[in-house]
């Protein structure tokens, strides 16, 4: 869950890959709307590690809208992990969209095979 308290940003199916590459699934849009972000993870001490991931911007008349760009330092235990993070979105010339920057918390629940 993406949020903090009472307000949610967003709930995904999140991978992190042992090439440092990661993917999230969003439910915070629609599939047409572009719900899929890839980035990349490193560590950065023990049970520590930042990831970085990008997205398309599409507007609801299916324009291009620019990027996306979320960035979280996470912390790990047993069962998943917490993190902080921060968002914003970009405009297609590459200009940050103002209104569009947001920052929190994380709090992730590993699912298990058993």
């Amino acid at each position: 869950l993406i949020g903090d308290g009472p307000d949610l940003y967003d709930e995904s199916f999140h991978q992190f890959h042992s090439d440092g590459t990661e993917m999230m699934l969003s439910r915070g849009l629609p599939p047409v709307l572009g719900n899929v972000c890839v980035g990349i993870w490193k560590q950065t001490g023990p049970r520590t590690f930042k990831f970085k991931h990008m997205a398309w911007n599409w507007n609801p008349d299916n324009s291009f809208a620019g990027t996306f760009l979320l960035e979280a330092t996470i912390r790990l235990s047993r069962s998943g992990f917490t993190a902080t993070w921060k968002a914003d979105s970009f405009d297609p010339s590459g200009g940050v969209v103002p209104d569009q920057h947001f920052e929190g918390v994380i709090r992730a629940t590993r699912i298990g095979m058993d």
